[in-house]
């Protein structure tokens, strides 16, 4: 248990939600103020949000769907303005371990004796993907790179004076734009030794891009693409002067994945449609929701291969 005069809050952002939900607030409960958000869910989902709080939730319902980004920038404001000294944010189908809360609390407190501007501390592996770069700097904590929102526990003084997450951003790319705000700014975003995150990171198929050549690689929701290549292009004209390096490879990793995703796209010409609307908007500043006729051209794009397990097995 966490003491109660250091207890943090956390904050879920949700959008018709599994049941399990409940069992999430009830874990994260035992240590933590919870506020779930609901991102616009809708009457069919009033079920599960009777069981989150329940189980020890605040929960706030709205009736639009506006992003994760505003949905978790909602759910900190209200634990801020109920005195929590840190908050940690999360996803619905995030499963965070037991100890969870407790290990990555002391990893804040032991960050604090050390640096006075921590921006955020991440787990050290996330779905078994790394957060950690480089030596340890302080005991149990290194510096952290191409972090991940859930599981994120950032404190209240840096909340004040970083601001909260871009909600124009919708979804995408959200926590790396925080991440390197914090950074730009002389911010320190590290990573906790030896905590890590259970979680999925969506689906992984192996794709047909051609006759005889096929690559397995990870694939999202297709709307989402539109979201990731505006905000590509957004976050790199944001920080390009700042950060040249790490910003232009990324963006050329994330160039790369584009076109293999259209490639393994079935249509292909309605995937690369989503693509360059998205890259376009990123040029032009336009933020926000995607288009519904987009959405709808998203819902007919299917995968042109077989899904596989993470060590490269069919299913």
């Amino acid at each position: 248990m966490t003491d109660d005069s250091t207890r943090p809050s956390a904050v879920i952002a949700s959008f018709r939600p599994p049941a399990a939900l409940a069992d999430l607030v009830a874990l994260l409960a035992r240590d933590c103020d919870v506020v779930v958000v609901d991102d616009g869910s809708g009457p069919r989902s009033d079920a599960v949000y009777e069981a989150a709080a329940v189980a020890g939730a605040d929960v706030v319902r709205h009736a639009e769907n506006r992003g994760i980004a505003h949905a978790l920038n909602v759910g900190v404001e209200r634990a801020l303005s109920s005195g929590a000294a840190a908050v940690f944010t999360f996803d619905q189908d995030s499963a965070p371990p037991t100890d969870f809360v407790g290990r990555m609390s002391d990893a804040l407190s032991r960050a604090r004796e050390s640096s006075s501007s921590v921006a955020a501390i991440v787990p050290e592996f996330f779905a078994d993907t790394a957060q950690s770069r480089g030596a340890d700097i302080a005991p149990g904590l290194c510096r952290a790179r191409k972090v991940i929102q859930s599981g994120m526990l950032v404190p209240r003084e840096a909340w004040s004076a970083l601001g909260t997450l871009r909600d124009d951003y919708f979804i995408d790319l959200v926590d790396t734009e925080f991440e390197m705000r914090a950074l730009t700014r002389g911010w320190e975003v590290l990573a906790a030794r030896g905590v890590s995150m259970p979680h999925s990171l969506g689906r992984t198929v192996r794709l047909s891009l051609a006759p005889g050549l096929h690559i397995t690689t990870s694939v999202s929701t297709p709307f989402r693409y539109f979201y990731r290549a505006r905000n590509r292009v957004v976050f790199s004209r944001s920080y390009v002067r700042r950060a040249p390096v790490r910003v232009l490879t990324d963006a050329g990793v994330d160039l790369a994945y584009f076109v293999v995703s259209v490639l393994g796209a079935r249509p292909r010409r309605a995937l690369a449609q989503i693509v360059a609307r998205g890259l376009s908007a990123g040029f032009r500043g336009t933020m926000g929701r995607l288009p519904d006729r987009l959405a709808t051209v998203a819902e007919g794009v299917r995968w042109s291969g077989v899904e596989v397990s993470r060590d490269g097995a069919a299913e």
